[in-house]
């Protein structure tokens, strides 16, 4: 079930969001600690066709109410009076006030810094001294470490129902998993800046993104780590599709059109020392890393996954994506393919004897080069250190270019891949020996970004701003996303996806 919660701030309001919420919840959860005069309750619940949860949490138990104890107490009192499907009881409330009539008791538990432990008998606790129809945990979610101990209480098998709520970033993905392992129902905000809790997602969130509700125990999660919440600001090439909504959007979409039970899971690892063995547990075997992992994040993954096979990644680069397969994680750059596609199809869908520049002989360069040649193009090799480009070019068989010799090359496309020097990264932009001059852009020439799949750089909109053809990143990111949906999904992607 989905519960929303709504936070009125007055009387009149109230009775709307009520009726909002319940045409599309399946509980509601009328929370009156944001109320700035008493409410009749009971009225209130007259003005809601489904099962109401009151609530009136006090600042010490995470909610806004500021009141005296005994107030507090009185508002709880008369909303079990009132009759809802349940009320939630703090340790507190429970201990003070008694059963009556029908109200069944929701008996919450908030931990503002961390997990509670000893979840067993907390709830034992809570059966027997507070008489609780049902229990509730909440603590901070900032990434799935801290998520763990509340999918583990919502999972179990226990005496009565327990309910769990995330706060922070990692809100919506216990939501979600939540779901899959058959918690009795999960909390949604009516809409954006009415959340109960900070990082709480909104119904529509839920809804139109997420698919929550078809998700059951036959749901398999693919993570997507690394995407902006947040993406874009309108300008040419900044594409708003390569955030998490949208990317998340998408799959799921591709998922509902092919019939298959993958779900997106926006997911932040955390501690990464026992990450295996959480996504064993949530039959997690694949993940999505985009463009925004903190630094930390990036060196975490880098290192979960293990070694790859010839066509990987190395160097400790971040893949594109990583599967699980019966040795462990490894880290695949399905990105290369997807840039030497988009790039072909730039010239009528075939690179043959085409001129192509790899501006960088860094990590990837060699799974760059045979995409590229296995779709018919000439290659050359330059870098920055054109020693490291001589070298490389000898291992493939391929010709190397002196890197300031690159202007006066013939050339159809150029492509730019990350550079040799340890830790330099993309090959540089600008002026001087060792940058790429803008200058070099003329625009019959066709430019792709190999170092960034997911969004814009400052290499494409240089090209751009010069007329050169681009190969955009929202076609490079279609086509990565086709081939994980087929690696993993066994299934092609929905054409119209």
């Amino acid at each position: 079930m989905l519960c929303i919660a709504v936070t009125p701030t007055s009387r009149t309001l109230a009775k709307v969001d009520l009726l909002n919420a319940a045409r599309r919840a399946d509980l509601v959860e009328l929370c009156l600690d944001h109320l700035t005069k008493d409410p009749d309750v009971g009225d209130l619940l007259a003005a809601c066709p489904k099962p109401v949860i009151v609530s009136c949490r006090s600042r010490q138990h995470g909610g806004q109410y500021d009141g005296g104890e005994t107030h507090r107490l009185g508002l709880l009192r008369q909303a079990i009076i009132a009759g809802p499907a349940y009320v939630e009881l703090d340790v507190d409330a429970a201990e003070a006030l008694p059963r009556f009539g029908q109200t069944k008791r929701l008996v919450a538990f908030h931990s503002p810094h961390k997990p509670l432990k000893k979840i067993e008998a907390t709830v034992q606790r809570a059966v027997q001294e507070f008489h609780a129809d049902a229990v509730k945990f909440t603590w901070p979610t900032p990434h799935l470490s801290m998520a763990w101990p509340l999918i583990y209480a919502v999972s179990q098998k226990l005496s009565v129902p327990v309910v769990g709520q995330g706060i922070g970033a990692g809100g919506l993905t216990f939501s979600l998993l939540a779901r899959r392992f058959g918690s009795p129902w999960i909390y949604a905000a009516l809409e954006k800046g009415m959340e109960d809790v900070p990082g709480q997602p909104t119904v529509e969130e839920l809804d139109a993104v997420y698919d929550a509700r078809s998700i059951d125990r036959n749901t398999r999660f693919v993570a997507f780590a690394g995407f902006p919440t947040e993406h874009g600001g309108g300008g040419p090439g900044d594409d708003a599709d390569a955030g998490q909504t949208a990317v998340c959007a998408r799959w799921n979409a591709a998922a509902r059109a092919a019939g298959a039970p993958h779900r997106a899971l926006p997911l932040e690892a955390g501690r990464f020392d026992h990450l295996g063995d959480m996504l064993r547990i949530l039959k997690v075997r694949a993940a999505a890393l985009g463009p925004a992992l903190s630094a930390e994040a990036a060196v975490g993954w880098s290192r979960f996954v293990s070694p790859p096979s010839a066509g990987g990644t190395s160097g400790g680069a971040v893949p594109t994506v990583a599967l699980q397969d019966d040795d462990g994680w490894r880290g695949r750059s399905l990105s290369r393919a997807a840039v030497a596609d988009a790039l072909a199809a730039c010239f009528d869908g075939s690179l043959e004897r085409r001129q192509v520049a790899l501006l960088g002989a860094g990590t990837g360069a060699a799974g760059m080069i045979q995409a590229l040649r296995d779709r018919g193009a000439n290659v050359a090799i330059a870098d920055p250190d054109d020693d490291a480009a001589a070298t490389l070019a000898r291992s493939l068989d391929a010709r190397a270019v002196p890197w300031r010799a690159i202007y006066m090359t013939h050339l159809d496309a150029l492509v730019r891949g990350e550079s040799a020097a340890a830790g330099a990264g993309p090959a540089p932009l600008g002026e001087g020996p060792k940058a790429f001059a803008k200058s070099g852009f003329e625009p019959r020439l066709r430019v792709a970004d190999a170092t960034a799949v997911w969004g814009e750089t400052d290499f494409l909109a240089a090209a751009r701003r010069h007329g050169c053809t681009i190969v955009e990143p929202s076609e490079v990111r279609s086509a990565v996303l086709a081939r994980l949906f087929e690696t993993v999904a066994e299934a092609n992607w929905p054409e119209g996806e």
